[in-house]
């Protein structure tokens, strides 16, 4: 047997699950989904790794405030349980 075997591991997972929101009319609701974005430094393709963690705001103009699992204040995420949660709006980008 050769040292050198070559081999290929690949692995999909489809998830489909639903959301509901309900707007009482005053605000708008803008839902957003965490995601990252990692890098291998070979290649520097990136991979979007899309989590289950989501916030729920008034609009575009509002983003989240919190790293995921660290929001007080329920999908509103405006509050942290710790400044060093908090996210800083230059050091994040949109993805679209």
């Amino acid at each position: 047997m050769s040292k050198a075997d070559n081999f290929e591991i690949m692995s999909t997972v489809t998830m489909d699950d639903a959301i509901e929101l309900k707007s009482n009319g005053e605000y708008d609701i803008y839902l957003w989904q965490f995601i990252f974005r990692a890098t291998k430094k070979a290649t520097l393709d990136p991979t979007y790794i899309y989590t289950q963690d989501f916030a729920k705001t008034a609009g575009q103009h509002q983003p989240p405030k919190c790293v995921p699992g660290f929001c007080t204040d329920g999908l509103q995420c405006q509050h942290c349980s710790r400044a060093k949660y908090e996210i800083d709006p230059q050091a994040s980008a949109p993805l679209i």
